[in-house]
């Protein structure tokens, strides 16, 4: 978000090669990040036996996607192209959906760590 933030305030003539840097590299921490999780998931599903984990771990991963696209919508609202055009119902329904997804996360968190002290 703070890339984001420089971004906007780099107007009027934006600094959108830097940007997109500092998305790419995010981008690619995510994808690594994304690829652990998946592979943690086939470990709990498979070897491991722990079908209950992996699906807790592959809830958190479409909970954290949701987030993101979220995240993503509402930062895009921002830029100055789209802010004239800005409907307040839409940005707060979205900053619920974060909101209430930051909740299911923190839920499916502490499923999983129960079931995992359960588990050993």
């Amino acid at each position: 978000m703070l890339a984001h933030r420089q971004y906007l305030q780099s107007g009027p003539r934006h600094d959108f090669s830097r940007y997109r840097s500092a998305v790419h590299e995010v981008t690619q921490a995510f994808a690594a990040a994304s690829r652990e999780v998946l592979a943690l998931e086939a470990e709990l599903a498979g070897p491991r036996a722990q079908p209950l984990l992996a699906g807790h771990v592959r809830s958190l991963q479409q909970l954290e996607q949701s987030r993101l696209v979220t995240a993503a919508t509402l930062q895009l609202m921002e830029t100055p192209e789209l802010a004239e055009q800005e409907d307040p119902a839409q940005t707060h329904q979205l900053k619920l959906k974060v909101i209430k997804t930051m909740e299911a996360i923190g839920e499916v968190l502490q499923d999983l760590r129960f079931d995992a002290e359960s588990a050993e």
